[in-house]
Parts: C-alpha cells; sequence; structure tokens
C-alpha cells in the first residue's frame, strides 16, 4: 500500500489549497472583467510549425481581449514522469499551471481518479466534442464519464525501420541473397517483403536478419534488430501487449479493476520479447535511459523500433529525416491469429494515445471555462485545417495527426501530404484500426515498469514455471501495494 498512500496524500495536498492556486488570479492588468489562465505552452523556437503557432496564440489574444493567455515554459520535461510532475506543479500556489500537456490518454485518466484534474465535460458543449474522433474521445472518457484530458494529437505507434540499414550490402544479402541482392530494385523487393509482415513470427525473422556487426553510413556497427525502451509501458512493452490482444488489465462496470500477467497473450508478448534478448536481436541494455536508448538509434545501433509518426522533426533533428523511416502497422501476436484461424472476433492492435491538457481542479471556473476556449481555438478542427495547409505552404517536414474528425480523403491527400508517400498504408490501417485502453488508472504500471527489465533480459532464468511464478508474485505485490485498496475506495 506504499505508493498508493504516497498518491493519497499528494492528493489531499493539492485539494487543500484555494482556488486561486492556479496563478494568475482573474484580475489580469487590474481589469475585473479580464480572466488570466497560466499555460505550459511558451514557444521559444520559432522554426517549422512553430511559427503558426506562435501567431495563432497572438490572434487568441487579439480576438479574445477578456482572456490573459500566460505562457509559460512546460514544467513537464521528463516524458516517463508526467504523472508526477503536473501533480507537482498543480500542488504548488505560486507556480501551478491552469492546463498542462500529457503525453498519454491513460496518465490523465489517473490523474482524473486521485482527484488532481477536473471534467472538461463541464465547460465543453456536445456539439464542441462532437469535432473530436469517437476512439480519442473514448480513450480519454473515464467508466464515470469524466472526459479527462482535452484531445490534441492522435498517436498511435508504428514499427520504424533505418533505412540505412535495409541498404547495407549485409542485410540485402541476409534478405534477398547472394542471387538477388544487387538487383536494381533490391531494396523495392526488401521494403515489399517488410510490408507483408503480418505476424510477430514473420517480424522476428526478418530482425534477426538485420541483426549483426557491419557497415551502415560507412561505419561499422554492432546492430540489434529490435530494441525497446522497456521501463517505460508506452514506449517498451505495452504495445506488444497490445498487439496480442491485451488480456492484462480488465475495467469493471462496478468502477474496480483486475490486473492479470499471466494471462495467456501477456505472457506471449514476455516471451517475444525475451526471445529477442536470448537470441542476439536486442544487445541494448534491458534497464538503458531513455536519451541513452534513443542515441542508440541515432548511432545506427539499433535497426528497428517503436516509432511515433509524429516524431519525425524530433528525429529529423538527429539527421534521421521521415524519409530514411520505413514504418510497417505492429504484427499481431499469437492469441490474435488464433482468433482469426477459429473465426472469432479480433480486438483491434494499434494503441489509441492521445498527448492532451489536463484541467487543474484547483483553478477558478471562469479559468477553466477560459482554457477551455483557448484549446478549442488552438486545437480544433479549424487550428488543425490551417496548420497543415502551413506546413504544405512552407513544405515544411513535420507530421502530425488531429485528434478531430477527418474523412479518409482529407487524410490521403491532405494530412499525409506532409509525410513520405509510402507511410500512408500503414497510418491509414492504424487510425482504422485503434484499440482504447479504457483502464481509470495506470497507477499499477509503475510496478511492472521496474520489473520488466530483469524479465526480459538475455540471461534471465524466468521462463517456464518460474516465469509463471515470478509473474503471480508481481500480480499479487499490485494487488497489495496499490490495486486492492484502489478497488474498495473506486467500487460502485
Amino acid at each position: 500500500m506504499r505508493i498508493f498512500k504516497k498518491i493519497l496524500a499528494i492528493m489531499l495536498a493539492c485539494v487543500s489549497f484555494t482556488a486561486v492556486a492556479c496563478g494568475g488570479g482573474n484580475n489580469g492588468g487590474g481589469d475585473t472583467d479580464t480572466v488570466t489562465i497560466k499555460v505550459g505552452d511558451l514557444i521559444t523556437d520559432t522554426a517549422g510549425t512553430n511559427v503558426y503557432i506562435l501567431n495563432r496564440q497572438k490572434k487568441f489574444d487579439r480576438e479574445h481581449p477578456n482572456i490573459k493567455v500566460e505562457h509559460v515554459a512546460n514544467p513537464v520535461s521528463d516524458a516517463t514522469r508526467t504523472t508526477q510532475q503536473i501533480m507537482q506543479n498543480f500542488n504548488v500556489k505560486d507556480e501551478a499551471c491552469t492546463i498542462l500537456s500529457t503525453t498519454a490518454a491513460n496518465y490523465s485518466r489517473s490523474l482524473y481518479q486521485m482527484g488532481i484534474i477536473d471534467d472538461w465535460s463541464n465547460y465543453l458543449t456536445t456539439e464542441q466534442k462532437t469535432q473530436y474522433r469517437q476512439e480519442v474521445v473514448d480513450s480519454l472518457t473515464s467508466s464515470s464519464g469524466a472526459l479527462t484530458g482535452f484531445p490534441t494529437t492522435l498517436e498511435t505507434p508504428l514499427i520504424g525501420f533505418n533505412r540505412a540499414h535495409l541498404r547495407s550490402e549485409f542485410v540485402r544479402k541476409a534478405i534477398l541473397g547472394d542471387a538477388h541482392y544487387n538487383d536494381s530494385d533490391a531494396m523495392m523487393q526488401i521494403e515489399t517483403i517488410l510490408d507483408n509482415i503480418a505476424t510477430w513470427e514473420e517480424y522476428y525473422n526478418i530482425v534477426a536478419k538485420l541483426t549483426g556487426t557491419y557497415m551502415v553510413n560507412s561505419k561499422n556497427v554492432n546492430v540489434s534488430g529490435y530494441a525497446g525502451y522497456y521501463t517505460d509501458y508506452y514506449l517498451g512493452f505495452g504495445v506488444w501487449f497490445i498487439a496480442n490482444g491485451y488480456g492484462l488489465v480488465t475495467q469493471n462496470a462496478d468502477g474496480t479493476i483486475d490486473v492479470d500477467l499471466n494471462d495467456e497473450s501477456s505472457v506471449e508478448a514476455i516471451e517475444f520479447l525475451q526471445k529477442m534478448y536470448a537470441d542476439g536481436i536486442t544487445k541494448t541494455n534491458e534497464s538503458i535511459g531513455f536519451n541513452e536508448f534513443y542515441n542508440e538509434i541515432f548511432a545506427y545501433k539499433v535497426a528497428s523500433f517503436i516509432y511515433y509518426p509524429t516524431w519525425a522533426s524530433w528525429f529529423q533533428s538527429k539527421a534521421l529525416p521521415a524519409s530514411e523511416i520505413k514504418v510497417i502497422n505492429i504484427p499481431e501476436g499469437p492469441t490474435v491469429q488464433r482468433k482469426k484461424a477459429n473465426g472469432e472476433k479480433t480486438p483491434n492492435t494499434n494503441p489509441s494515445f492521445c498527448i492532451n491538457y489536463v484541467l487543474n481542479k484547483n483553478a477558478t471556473a471562469e479559468q477553466k471555462s477560459a482554457a477551455a476556449e483557448y484549446l478549442l481555438y488552438m486545437y480544433g478542427s479549424e487550428a488543425y485545417e490551417e496548420k497543415i495547409a502551413y506546413q504544405l505552404e512552407n513544405d515544411i517536414e513535420s507530421f502530425l495527426l488531429p485528434p478531430t474528425m477527418f474523412t479518409d480523403d482529407y487524410l490521403k491527400e491532405t494530412i499525409l501530404s506532409t509525410a513520405p508517400s509510402d507511410w500512408e498504408n500503414a497510418i491509414v490501417n492504424a487510425v482504422h484500426n485503434l484499440y482504447v485502453l479504457e483502464c481509470d488508472t495506470d497507477g499499477w504500471r509503475t510496478l511492472i515498469n521496474g520489473d520488466m527489465p530483469s524479465l526480459i533480459k538475455k540471461d534471465t532464468t524466468y521462463t517456464g514455471e518460474a516465469l509463471t511464478n515470478r509473474l503471480n508474485n508481481l500480480n499479487n505485490r499490485i494487488y497489495n501495494e496499490f490495486l486492492t485498496e484502489y478497488n474498495e475506495r473506486h467500487k460502485k
């Protein structure tokens, strides 16, 4: 219960502040009719689409003189500690923001369950909400019906392949053989093979051929065919659980949650990741830090990895442009394949994650309404259409997937115009195949994060019965330290 009590203590401390805790008050500039909100979206780099964002912020100021937006540097600086850093900021009277951005919808659900944030539904009309994709809204809606986050970007992970590795003689020979590795269309042959990967087994067979010590961009590199960042649930192994049918967590109708790490689909995902370590396909340290892991990718030490299309600008800044990344959908795991073979209904397997803003519960009603008006202006349908048009007009290599409603034609002909043309199939398939995590809290996730690296490392002894026992022990710990008390508090 240690984790639960720690979170509860922070929650109680937070709600003890008065409504002015969000900072800024109601009297910006001495005008009692002006409401001030503080937002962690300060623009300091006027490159790419930031110019558009900055200009739209200024336009909002001109068109809404009764709302003063104080733009500050985002205090959430560590993607792996989003929930904690938002809690800390909302809990500091002089520095707290009115709204802050989170990197996953499930963080927002957790913050709502802890009583840290407010329900956006109180400040948005039904018509305003209908401009957003239903899967996005569902991912942010708690079992009680609260809209826990305001969507800004739809995120759905894919598998990315660094084309520099695909062009290497070593990989061309491994995939195509001596007879065809030098064909004039060798790269097209390889990419067609990648496009047809449907299962984990097929993916394994390919990444095994991307593994080894060979020349990449004139450098001799010891390459992992696949590597993951395993100390974060949403970047490392959660996506594999979802690709295999996701039996890990169940949100019950009575508000309680069940976690079963020994569910067959979860065990198969762990065993698959174990196999890639045991067979030498994954060479990176299983406990590697965030920056160190992605530096391995930028140093050509990892040939394939979990990749979000919206990372295009970040990877471009590291000399790995979008045109150098081949993307495919995350292959389906064996549980999903068995269901298909048996004619059973199969779940969607592309995670629907969503960057979103959460609303400080301690803000005044006026500030909350003003925050909703600001976000609708910055992240509504009209804003996204203008932003994408701006990208196209200025040849900006940056990709975004709006959380708003759009047709397939608009996706293919306009949105995807800012991405490499060969990304189309994977992204269209992902949008059609979005899986929504319905869990009201991911507080149990931190316990899994801490254990997973030791379960999948190369020399792990946790296989067969030993793995079953280890997962049972971890499952018991999740209940003892968090979930039992959580379920008692939230059972309807």
